[in-house]
């Protein structure tokens, strides 16, 4: 019974352990938001320094989130000033 205990202790350790770890690849399932990128580049940050793969990977996905975040706010706004153009030329 000794040898059983054992192996089922240490078998428990090893989940622990690997259940205890970060978990970098959640970003990439997820999010583009820049928001959550940058959540999760901050709890990344509690167990590595930005020299790891895995916040460099993060910091340029979060670069490209808000780059396409801000073309799209710039798409939003000239096609709001196309519909204002619109409506004034329809006034007219």
């Amino acid at each position: 019974m000794g040898a059983k205990l054992r192996f089922l202790y240490a078998v428990v350790c090893f989940w622990l352990l690997i259940t205890a770890l970060p978990y970098p690849a959640r970003a990439e399932i997820g999010s583009t938001k820049p928001e959550a990128i940058q959540k999760e580049i901050d709890r990344l940050r509690i167990h590595y320094t930005d020299e790891h793969p895995d916040i460099q990977r993060l910091l340029r996905h979060l670069e490209k989130a808000r780059a396409q975040q801000e073309a799209e706010k710039a798409r939003q706004e000239q096609r709001e000033k196309l519909r204002n153009q619109g409506d004034e030329d329809s006034e007219n």
